[in-house]
């Protein structure tokens, strides 16, 4: 599979946290040389996996042999299981909370009916942002769940596999600005 990576990505996500998502982390498993790649891009154990994430990457594994393969492969030193005690979440469930405000309030301001929104893994995902909002990033192949109005785009991975199809991976990360602009203008109204 041919990749291109943005300019400067190693740069930007030194030192970070680097969140997946499941779609990416099924990328890194099916694709060796993305892989790979990845572990040179990216500083070892700073790959984190949330447990809902791990939840969703094995939950539709029906083969024992294939859930086995999956299992492993998460287990691997690179990668890192995101903290999960009460305290962490706990703070993540108030970020959530905002979070889904904000989204829904934007939603308003447009005039969009979107009934679902974020899944809970997605929204999830945003609160650890919002929680380490100044030493994390996300990678997502689904940035309509993390909206521009809150979310930069630091950076992206795109790959091509042989039958010619691209998909697009973006490193996605907080801009406490304008999540602190968006939280005001929800305090306003909610006064």
């Amino acid at each position: 599979m041919a990749t291109q990576v943005s300019e400067n990505l190693k740069v930007k996500v030194v030192g970070k946290y680097i969140f997946l998502d499941n779609d990416f982390l099924n990328a890194l498993f099916d694709d060796e040389d993305l892989f790979k790649l990845s572990i040179k891009l990216f500083p070892v154990n700073h790959m984190m996996i949330e447990p809902f994430v791990r939840i969703e990457f094995l939950r539709d594994t029906f083969r024992p042999e294939q859930y086995n393969l999956k299992a492993d492969f998460i287990q691997k030193k690179v990668f890192c299981e995101a903290t999960n005690h009460q305290e962490i979440f706990l703070g993540l469930q108030d970020n959530m909370l905002v979070l889904s405000k904000i989204y829904r309030h934007q939603k308003q301001a447009k005039r969009i009916s979107d009934k679902c929104g974020p899944s809970i893994v997605d929204l999830v995902l945003a609160a650890r942002l919002v929680y380490y909002s100044d030493s994390s990033v996300l990678i997502t192949g689904n940035k309509k769940d993390f909206p521009a109005r809150i979310f930069d785009c630091v950076g992206s991975i795109v790959c091509e596999d042989e039958l010619g199809v691209t998909k697009v991976f973006y490193v996605l990360e907080l801009n406490i600005k304008k999540f602190t602009e968006c939280h005001e203008q929800l305090s306003r109204i909610e006064i």
